[in-house]
């Protein structure tokens, strides 16, 4: 039990150390601390979009849905396409 409580704390203080753990400065600067925000845009992306009566997803076809999805709803549709037209480009000879 002692050895689990070390882990806990040695892990709590790696955090920390990283900047993730100040959740006073998060507070005064109003960013959210819990996982409301996230569970809700789970909700959102995933829920409405792949539950949908019939849907069916490979986990392949399925995260690519999500991915677009979640680029859209965020309004960084462009930054996705940029970044995949750098990565799926290709010469073609002629």
């Amino acid at each position: 039990m002692r050895k689990d409580l070390q882990r806990a704390i040695d892990y709590v203080a790696h955090q920390e150390s990283l900047g993730r753990m100040n959740y006073s400065e998060a507070l005064s600067r109003n960013y959210p601390i819990g996982t409301g925000v996230t569970e809700a845009a789970a909700k959102t992306v995933v829920g409405t979009r792949m539950k949908r009566a019939g849907a069916r997803f490979s986990p392949h076809g399925g995260q690519t849905v999500m991915r677009f999805r979640a680029a859209v709803l965020s309004r960084r549709f462009n930054a996705l396409h940029e970044k995949l037209h750098s990565t799926y480009t290709a010469s073609i000879a002629a």
